[in-house]
């Protein structure tokens, strides 16, 4: 579903799955919704599930949902639940929510968030039994949040796995990095 400058307000996305996005807003609110076992199968990389652009997330749970990126050879392969640019999260609850990051090239260089922030603010936040996974002989970039010029407070991390072990590596700070990871430019993510 894409929307441009509108709101979402009490609302419930249950059972969805999609193998683009389920969401897609820009400049808007979301606010007091909840969604249930949103599924992403085969998502190309360097996306998200849920795509916010100047969109206020507020009081909103993610439960029991994933993402899984198509097995398509490639480089890299980034993979996010939420990618937001532009936006501020707050009160926000992610429940039980699974990243996987696959790719058929032995040696892909994997990451995988719940949320990929790019010049956002995130607040008060929980991430309860929460993973990420990245199947790949070289580098595994495997975080909850991963933050682009955006700042995270407050934040309660509670049972967080990468890889199927515990973590306490919650949050990979890129600060004056795009989103491609070169550095000292501003991004401004187009979807």
């Amino acid at each position: 579903m894409g929307i441009n400058e509108g709101e979402l307000k009490n609302c419930l996305f249950k059972n969805c799955t999609s193998n683009r996005y389920i969401i897609s807003m820009s400049k808007g609110q979301i606010e007091n919704c909840r969604f249930i076992k949103c599924n992403g199968e085969g998502l190309r990389s360097r996306t998200g599930l849920f795509l916010f652009k100047k969109v206020d997330i507020i009081n909103t749970v993610f439960e029991n949902c994933s993402v899984k990126t198509n097995n398509n050879s490639r480089i890299d392969t980034y993979i996010n639940l939420v990618l937001m640019t532009k936006c501020q999260m707050y009160n926000c609850k992610f429940l039980s929510c699974n990243i996987k990051s696959e790719s058929s090239y032995s040696n892909d260089k994997h990451f995988a968030y719940i949320i990929t922030a790019i010049n956002s603010s995130i607040k008060n936040n929980e991430f309860n039994k929460c993973s990420c996974y990245g199947y790949a002989d070289e580098i595994k970039v495997l975080y909850a949040i991963n933050l682009y010029n955006s700042e995270e407070t407050n934040s309660n991390f509670i049972n967080f796995k990468a890889n199927g072990s515990e973590s306490s590596n919650y949050i990979y700070d890129n600060f004056n990095q795009d989103y491609m990871g070169k550095s000292n430019q501003v991004i401004d993510w187009k979807f």
